[in-house]
């Protein structure tokens, strides 16, 4: 079962404690002064991100790194969608705690399973189907294609997720690999859509994906579709279509959040938040 770090805004602590967090942010002060501008004012344009939405947006892009990284790499561990590595013959096999999975397979490199109350013990999945195309294996990678899975317990307070994805993942022969796709989670009556899904890593870095972008199509949490990037040294931005952005970083438990109307802008707003609001924010967008 997944859980997330679960906002309130506390009194802002002293700039004096923040500013070496802050100028990793790149925020300076305004007009040349100590401070930093906590408040838009009449003579800038109010953007599609802004003051009231820019801590929930750093969520809702959070919410969207769990999902597409946490989430689905849980799904995607050897015990469940590469058991195409063992089963080469059609059937239905058993799952390590209760359950099958039945396998048909089209041609020699396509797998489809579908479950049956499938127990993993690291996932369970109720019902749905998963397809694994290894067809260009030899040089590219395996594409998954998830169909519904019906994920069982996977948070708290949502009972079952249903999961459906088109992923790519690349065969690394030289040190770099990287992952494409898109995604949608359905959970509490609603969808959360993501596309454009881009991950690169290094080896070096035990196979984790340092670098990576999506588009947050749609979720209930946000009505404003977004773009949310991770760069390799952990900033995370959120960017709207009129190139408003927010860029989040975390050090020494504390969120540092800079809000711009462009990325060349000046920080307009910045706010900062500890790991338990940030985690609380998370959830609110969660729901």
């Amino acid at each position: 079962m997944n859980t997330l770090p679960a906002p309130r805004f506390s009194a802002l602590p002293r700039w004096a404690h923040l500013m070496p967090l802050l100028a990793l942010l790149g925020l300076s002060a305004c007009g040349g002064g100590a401070g930093v501008t906590l408040e838009l004012t009449p003579d800038r344009e109010v953007k599609k991100l802004n003051i009231d939405n820019m801590v929930r947006a750093v969520a809702v892009a959070q919410m969207a790194d769990q999902h597409s990284q946490v989430d689905v790499g849980q799904v995607l561990r050897p015990l469940l969608l590469d058991l195409y590595k063992t089963q080469n013959v059609a059937g239905r096999y058993p799952c390590l705690q209760g359950g099958t999975v039945t396998l048909e397979r089209s041609g020699a490199t396509l797998w489809r399973y579908t479950a049956d109350n499938c127990n993993q013990g690291n996932v369970q999945v109720t019902s749905g189907s998963w397809e694994v195309d290894t067809s260009l294996a030899a040089t590219a990678g395996v594409r998954y294609r998830l169909n519904k899975l019906l994920l069982a317990k996977f948070y708290s307070e949502t009972p079952e997720i249903s999961v459906t994805a088109d992923l790519s993942f690349d065969i690394p022969s030289g040190s770099s690999f990287n992952a494409s796709g898109s995604l949608n989670f359905a959970y509490l009556g609603s969808q959360r859509d993501y596309g454009d899904l881009r991950f690169a890593g290094r080896k070096a870095d035990g196979y984790l994906y340092n670098e990576r972008s999506l588009s947050i199509k749609s979720t209930p949490a946000i009505g404003l579709p977004l773009k949310m990037s991770v760069s390799a040294d952990g900033a995370l931005t959120v960017s709207a279509d009129d190139g408003s952005q927010v860029v989040a970083r975390l050090e020494g438990g504390v969120y540092a959040l800079g809000l711009r109307n462009s990325a060349s802008g000046s920080v307009l707003v910045a706010k900062a938040l500890s790991e338990a609001e940030m985690r609380a924010e998370r959830i609110k967008a969660r729901l």
